[in-house]
């Protein structure tokens, strides 16, 4: 008996890719100077990451590719690899009710648009 394989969700980027996005953005947001814009997303990494939800971390994921695309910071944020993608069989739900976007004015950019950042790529044999 053979089972259909599970599909993989991809959550986000693992920490120390997060890490360096959040780096290059932050750097950015500082070299603008322009205080009107609100500081990007804090990762959900370290500590976080353990007391996070899947949810949790899409949604700040989300948030932060949303506020890259609204400021004009978009360019800064890297394709990510599989292997550099924390990818999982169904996003756990260990938080209660729907996570909430950070910057609720904000718009959800459709999935395909945020896909374009969490594009997965065969291994290379």
């Amino acid at each position: 008996m053979t089972s259909e394989p599970q599909a993989i969700q991809v959550i986000c980027p693992m920490p120390p890719v997060w890490a360096d996005v959040h780096g290059r953005l932050h750097r950015a947001w500082k070299a603008a100077k322009n205080r009107s814009i609100p500081e990007p997303p804090v990762p959900l990494i370290l500590g976080a990451w353990n007391f996070s939800s899947d949810a949790d971390k899409a949604t700040r994921w989300s948030d932060t590719v949303r506020w890259a695309e609204r400021y004009g910071f978009l360019h800064l944020i890297p394709t990510i690899q599989g292997q550099d993608a924390y990818q999982v069989p169904s996003p756990d739900s260990s938080t209660s009710g729907a996570p909430k976007s950070l910057n609720p004015g904000l718009s959800n950019p459709p999935s395909d648009r945020l896909m374009r950042y969490l594009r997965l790529r065969p291994p290379v044999s």
